[in-house]
């Protein structure tokens, strides 16, 4: 499964419902994905990206699951070999006053909405008040938008992959069509970018490659001065899902609230910017709804959070989700 998977069921139900579910993204190759679903049968490669993550009603659940999952899947070297005797070290608690947070809230590629942002504000001056230092400025030494762009240009070849052939002739219209660069911050460039992006010539996709390579040592640089990242799982609460207009004509309301934004309606792929900082470098990830801050605190709310840490660190920061183990 590609990140947002992970989150969507986060979100799923009537509008602005929780259903409680945890996720767990671990490092890219780190289960097998064999046999897994839609791919067709018999295919064994790894595809980029692609991550398979156990889905639970706790932390303790996820921990068992991935536990089991790299036992019987089998923990993969790269997506490719199998590592004999592949086993996670068992971490024990983390002690709050030695934990360095970074803490990304909102950004102007993706504005999160006002509950959003001062549900997980808040919990992260728990965490604070209980003794972790928090970074707001902790961010990768690459620009949001930059990060956003290696993204879709490393997603699009991989979802157009198994298109049926007169879906992809029609990209190929839309992309012979273009005539100049494309601005990847203007909304209204959308399909023909996306278009471009999945039809590329594998040339791009190395380029594309080298740029994410130098963005893992970006975020390689950040974690060595935090421990995790705390972030949103989307930029708003749950929405009712629109299915009567094309993907890239489709928006989702982003409700500012007493700092309105001009333009409240955002484009549909404006959701994927979250999903994705953890998604290209790739990095290790937990998605725990916000309900279960009850390890710090019995205040709840309606918004998930991401808790994002350092590439293979399965587990040695696995405990820093704060969430309940039953």
């Amino acid at each position: 499964m590609i990140f947002g998977k992970t989150n969507v069921p986060l979100y799923a139900g009537d509008h602005q419902t929780y259903n409680g579910v945890y996720g767990l993204k671990p490092s890219w190759g780190v289960i097998s994905s064999h046999g897994h679903i839609p791919r067709p049968p018999g295919d064994i490669s790894s595809l980029d990206l692609n991550v398979m993550g156990p889905l639970a009603r706790s932390v303790g659940d996820l921990e068992l699951l991935l536990d089991a999952s790299i036992r019987f899947g089998g923990m993969r070297l790269g997506g490719q070999a199998d590592v004999p005797d592949a086993k996670l070290e068992d971490a024990g608690p983390i002690d709050l006053e030695d934990l360095r947070v970074g803490l990304w809230l909102d950004e102007t590629v993706s504005p999160v909405d006002s509950v959003t942002h001062s549900t997980i504000e808040a919990f992260a001056q728990k965490l604070e008040s209980a003794g972790a230092s928090v970074d707001e400025s902790a961010r990768p030494a690459l620009e949001s938008a930059d990060l956003h762009d290696i993204y879709a240009r490393l997603l699009a070849p991989v979802m157009a992959a198994r298109l049926p052939e007169r879906t992809k002739e029609r990209l190929a219209g839309i992309a012979e069509a273009i005539d100049g660069p494309l601005d990847a911050g203007d909304p209204s460039t959308f399909a023909a970018r996306n278009a471009r992006n999945s039809l590329a010539p594998h040339s791009a996709w190395l380029s594309a490659n080298e740029r994410r390579a130098k963005a893992q040592v970006a975020w390689n640089e950040l974690f060595a001065k935090v421990d995790v990242v705390l972030m949103p799982v989307s930029q708003t609460q749950a929405f009712l899902h629109d299915t009567d207009r094309p993907y890239s004509d489709r928006t989702v309301r982003v409700d500012r609230g007493p700092d309105p934004d001009p333009d409240p309606d955002r484009a549909y792929h404006d959701l994927l910017f979250w999903a994705g900082l953890a998604t290209m470098p790739p990095l290790q990830c937990r998605l725990v709804p916000s309900m279960d801050f009850r390890s710090v605190s019995r205040w709840s709310g309606p918004a998930g959070r991401i808790v994002v840490c350092f590439v293979w660190a399965q587990r040695s920061r696995r405990r820093a989700s704060f969430g309940s183990r039953r």
